[in-house]
């Protein structure tokens, strides 16, 4: 891996498995919690406040499952009314996630799941549903000190069209974009999370109907799956630099804002993935409605 002019490259065999320890278990501190609790860009489960089915609530009668679903559906949905967000509360890839537009929709929903897939009630939360753009920032930092951070949007994704919701968490195209705002909204959370932050960070958004990006997750001590996005476009390669970060190394980065625009990322099932300028999008691609030399259009 190599990064900027005159790297050195870090060969396997270099590597220790305690060498990545501090930054890749980044270190539990007190959460400055007054400073963001209250962040009107905090989706609300990253406050702390819990949208989720009282526990326990599997337990009960199917009528006391139908009225706090109920209940709670009419509170976050507000005079408006829905969509909600529905999801299971852990796991990958959306599981168990969909929209509903009514409290019947969120029983049928969570009840199919736990009658044919086994989740427990409880194991669901309710929340905001967020019709925006669904925005991406990957940091990397030492002791405090962010070094590095790219931002991204992924546009559409993968398997969605056999899915209940065409939203997921695992992106089939991705996008490079310059959002220097949510950069910055990114760094102030993780500072309030631990001011001595050390390794590698990545911050999900999305936008809510009225256009404000709302921070929906924050994994530490693992890569997106954007990486390769992040890596190979701009000045700086991120891995490279976590890892001259890692074994001790000086980096001469500080709050490097590193971005360059319209590069995409390009994924399917049982495909390589590419990476491509905008330009290069329909490389290759010919318009079928347009007559050839021969003057009919193109044979398959």
């Amino acid at each position: 891996l190599v990064d900027g002019p005159g790297a050195q490259a870090v060969e396997p065999d270099e590597m220790r498995a305690g060498l990545f320890e501090p930054l890749l278990q980044p270190r539990r501190r007190q959460r400055d919690t007054e400073s963001i609790e209250h962040d009107p860009h905090l989706h609300p489960a990253m406050r702390g406040i819990d949208q989720g089915l009282e526990e326990g609530f599997g337990a009960r009668s199917g009528k006391d499952v139908a009225l706090e679903i109920d209940a709670l559906f009419r509170r976050l949905a507000g005079p408006e009314g829905g969509p909600l967000w529905c999801r299971v509360r852990r796991g990958a890839g959306s599981l168990g996630a969909t929209q509903v537009a009514t409290a019947a929709q969120a029983r049928s929903w969570i009840g199919y799941w736990r009658d044919v897939r086994g989740v427990p009630v409880d194991a669901f939360t309710l929340s905001e549903y967020l019709p925006g753009r669904d925005l991406g920032c990957q940091s990397v930092w030492r002791d405090g000190r962010q070094l590095l951070t790219k931002t991204y949007e992924r546009l559409s994704y993968l398997a969605s069209g056999t899915q209940a919701s065409p939203l997921s968490s695992v992106p089939a195209l991705t996008k490079t974009v310059r959002e220097p705002e949510i950069a910055a909204l990114c760094a102030r959370v993780i500072r309030a999370l631990d001011p001595r932050a050390s390794g590698v960070f990545g911050v999900d958004l999305r936008e809510d109907r009225h256009g404000v990006a709302r921070v929906t997750e924050i994994n530490a001590g693992r890569f997106s799956s954007t990486t390769n996005l992040l890596d190979l476009t701009g000045k700086h390669n991120m891995t490279a630099v976590y890892l001259r970060a890692a074994r001790g190394e000086r980096v001469e980065l500080e709050d490097e804002y590193d971005v360059a625009e319209y590069h995409y990322l390009l994924r399917d099932i049982d495909a390589p993935p590419r990476i491509l300028r905008e330009e290069e999008f329909f490389d290759g691609v010919t318009d079928a409605r347009e007559p050839t030399s021969t003057g009919r259009g193109p044979t398959c």
